[in-house]
């Protein structure tokens, strides 16, 4: 079974701040089903990835795509890339995610990967 790699956004609005905390959030809810959780700050860290072995899943907090600009130098493209407004969250400055949203986005990681 391949390795499932989550990379989020590191913004500070609340989309990219959501994309942090959803990703938690799904973690403690499931244990184990993610291997390698990378905030896109640290994304230094993808050089350590079998990309054979790997599924990759981008979740972006808006159409900037902070992520795949920084995954784009390495050459790694997800097999999944989500942006949490084009799940319906509307980008609004720097406020606090809402649990409604980080349940919401959640949601969607569990299906995206239950498709592997």
């Amino acid at each position: 079974m391949k390795e499932i790699v989550l990379i989020t956004c590191s913004g500070v609005s609340n989309t990219g701040k959501l994309t942090d905390q959803a990703a938690k959030y799904f973690v403690q809810k499931y244990p184990g089903t993610i291997d390698l959780l990378i905030s896109a700050k640290n994304i230094d860290e993808v050089n350590d990835i079998d990309r054979e072995d790997s599924n990759i899943l981008v979740l972006e907090g808006c159409p900037e795509g902070c992520v795949m600009k920084k995954l784009a130098p390495k050459k790694i493209e997800p097999d999944i890339l989500l942006r949490t407004t084009d799940l319906g969250v509307a980008k609004h400055g720097m406020d606090e995610p809402g649990f409604t949203d980080i349940v919401k986005i959640s949601d969607e990681l569990k299906k995206c990967i239950k498709e592997w």
